[in-house]
């Protein structure tokens, strides 16, 4: 199965609400419990959406506190089709750990393995007794094997980062096609249940954003047992102006890599970046990334 790991905002979370893929899981990490984003978590609720909230977020302005009195007592009160999450890092104890699964015993719980914690080896003892707690996700690239194997009879899912971020947009030009990863294909073997990742946006978060000199259209693509990143740059890369124009140039390059390549799998959010080429439309810098996000994730939803 696949978990996409999204940051809780607007766009991020208007992406799923607009797929509703029954073949994934996401896990939302809040980064704001007030405005827009509500909404769409009272829209999870309406479409019967299933999927991971962390409660202890790490970025962004949301808190423990701020998630628990806004969206697991507020808008989620009465809800029950999703599950928990709950991050460990280098700084987790043990009492963190126990004072949540008491604190949430009737819920369904799911572990994010963020970095290898303190103490480590009582910690997975007690996950590994919890029966509240169902799953155990790992980013891999942080933890070491002797942590990884102190964990059993769980669902283990496989977290990776495959996006490669650049100094600017424009600097993506200098290497149009990245190796992405290749989790669709090795997390079975490799003894995973279902694997995640940060989708096109990367594990790096940045709060705010600008209206930057180039328009980049990050694009994922699978070609064979590998998954690829394209980055369709504008040609005018100089001013923070004409950003319209720039994204016509760039969607242009993307819809020519579709048309020309013909093992291309076609998704809700290729179709709509098609669309606004051919109509000449500009959805604004955030639907860019939201397309994108909902591209990758309808992709590898088919694995």
């Amino acid at each position: 199965m696949y978990y996409p790991f999204i940051r809780g905002r607007q766009y991020d979370l208007l992406a799923i609400r607009q797929l509703n893929l029954a073949t994934v899981l996401p896990i939302i990490e809040p980064v704001v419990v007030a405005g827009a984003p509500l909404a769409s978590y009272r829209r999870f609720v309406q479409m019967n959406l299933p999927f991971i909230l962390i409660a202890n977020p790490q970025v962004g302005t949301a808190t423990q506190r701020s998630v628990r009195t806004a969206l697991i007592n507020g808008e989620l009160a009465t809800y029950n089709n999703y599950e928990l999450g709950y991050i460990v890092n280098g700084n987790t104890t043990l009492a963190d750990l126990t004072a949540f699964c008491t604190l949430y015993a009737n819920k369904r719980i799911s572990i994010i393995h963020y970095d290898v914690p303190p103490n480590g080896r009582q910690i997975a003892t007690y996950i590994n007794s919890c029966g509240a707690i169902i799953r155990n996700v790992f980013f891999n690239v942080r933890l070491n094997a002797t942590y990884l194997g102190y964990y059993r009879g769980k669902i283990k899912v496989t977290l990776l980062d495959g996006f490669i971020r650049a100094a600017n947009n424009a600097a993506y030009a200098a290497n149009p096609v990245q190796h992405f990863h290749d989790l669709h294909s090795t997390y079975i073997p490799n003894g995973y249940d279902g694997f995640s990742d940060f989708c096109t946006i990367g594990e790096t978060f940045i709060a705010g954003g600008f209206t930057p000199l180039a328009v980049t259209i990050h694009l994922t693509d699978v070609q064979r047992a590998a998954v690829n990143a394209h980055h369709f740059v504008s040609n005018n890369i100089t001013g923070r102006v004409n950003t319209a124009g720039k994204f016509g140039e760039a969607v242009t390059k993307l819809n020519n890599f579709i048309v020309a390549t013909p093992r291309f799998i076609h998704t809700t959010g290729s179709g709509l970046f098609q669309g606004h080429h051919t109509n000449g439309t500009f959805p604004g810098l955030p639907s860019i990334k939201k397309l994108s996000i909902m591209h990758h994730i309808e992709l590898m939803s088919r694995y």
